[in-house]
């Protein structure tokens, strides 16, 4: 945004001349869809954040006024790409996998910058990590890697997390989502949400013949026979190993038991619209319009049920542009909590 002309000159009472502390030329740009000139207006304020009534001032700006020459910067959503060559495990071991999350990040600038720009190189030597025997996670501010004339659209979300997956000799890791779980004995009056881990890594050691051929799709699942109240809870996780085989670690997962509830719950089924769907800023918009009531909030998809007000939860479920999700609003303000989350996704979730 830049005004036209960039500075005015004001007459007026010294008294009020002197209480001026910053001079802005407001525009309007709903609705814009290239660059333009539009019509500014000129407000005064105080130190304190007041403005100033204009009646007894004077200006040089004439007939035609302020003017606002407004240019709009294209957002993308860019693939995050590590140079891992420099990533090396400890001798017996091997690196397995390195994952980026978030895997994009959107960023704004000219159209002709933008162009350029197919992803977002991490350079090797940010990321020399040696003689790893075990997961390693690394924070990464992407920022500094951004070339002129691009910037991120969401100045809050430069960090991405690289995770590195090491495989011990006679090991193999394996990612399972919590919604791939399988719960047994889980009481009549109550209801399970998972806490914040979205998947967990599971490490099976055995021989290398078995582990090749070895999958682990429907043999995780947790038993609450002993589970009768609501609250959380850390519950062990039971894994259905071949012959010969064991877990490296024993595996827990947070779970969250709530009553039901006797109250009409409220549902609506929805579809996403905003460009990069539930990632990154709108999701962080989705949880936080959640959090702002008492309700239980959740959301099904793909025919599992996540937690409206956890972040984590909200990226694990992978939603995209197009996608319908059913909100599920449940307790004391749950019509107000429904139509608020129904308008914020129409309404783009900030973008």
């Amino acid at each position: 945004l830049k005004p036209n002309p960039e500075k005015v000159t004001l007459r007026g009472p010294k008294s009020v001349i002197d209480s001026i502390s910053r001079v802005v030329a407001e525009a309007n740009v709903s609705g814009l869809s290239e660059n333009a000139d539009i019509e500014g207006k000129l407000i005064l304020y105080d130190m304190n954040n007041n403005v100033i009534d204009q009646t007894l001032l004077a200006n040089n700006l004439g007939k035609d006024g302020v003017s606002v020459r407004v240019t709009l910067n294209q957002i993308r959503s860019v693939p995050v790409k590590p140079d891992t060559s420099m990533i090396t495990a400890a001798s017996g071991c091997k690196v397995s996998a390195v994952n980026v999350e978030p895997r994009e990040v959107r960023v704004t600038g000219e159209e002709e910058h933008l162009d350029k720009l197919d992803k977002i190189e991490i350079p090797a030597e940010d990321l020399a990590i040696s003689d790893l025997s075990e997961r390693t996670e690394r924070m990464v501010d992407i920022s500094a890697y951004l070339p002129d004339g691009v910037t991120l659209a969401d100045e809050n979300a430069g960090s991405v997390v690289i995770t590195i997956l090491i495989e011990q000799p006679g090991v193999k890791n394996y990612e399972v989502s919590t919604s791939s779980i399988t719960v047994n004995n889980l009481a009549d009056d109550l209801e399970l949400v998972y806490g914040a881990v979205v998947d967990l890594e599971i490490q099976v050691r055995g021989p290398a013949e078995i582990l090749k051929v070895f999958t682990i799709a429907k043999k995780v699942s947790i038993d609450l026979k002993d589970y009768h109240t609501p609250g959380t809870y850390l519950v062990p996780v039971t894994v259905e190993l071949p012959e010969g085989c064991e877990l490296v670690d024993s595996e827990e997962v947070e779970i969250i038991l709530e009553k039901k509830t006797e109250e009409t719950m409220v549902k609506q089924r929805v579809t996403i619209t905003n460009p990069t769907g539930l990632h990154l800023r709108p999701a962080g918009i989705f949880c936080n319009t959640a959090s702002n009531f008492k309700c239980k909030v959740t959301f099904e998809y793909d025919n599992t049920i996540a937690n409206a007000k956890s972040v984590l939860s909200v990226l694990g479920a992978c939603i995209k542009k197009g996608d319908e999700i059913e909100l599920i609003c449940e307790g004391e303000d749950e019509d107000e909590a429904l139509r608020e989350m129904v308008a914020a996704i129409e309404g783009g979730l900030g973008e």
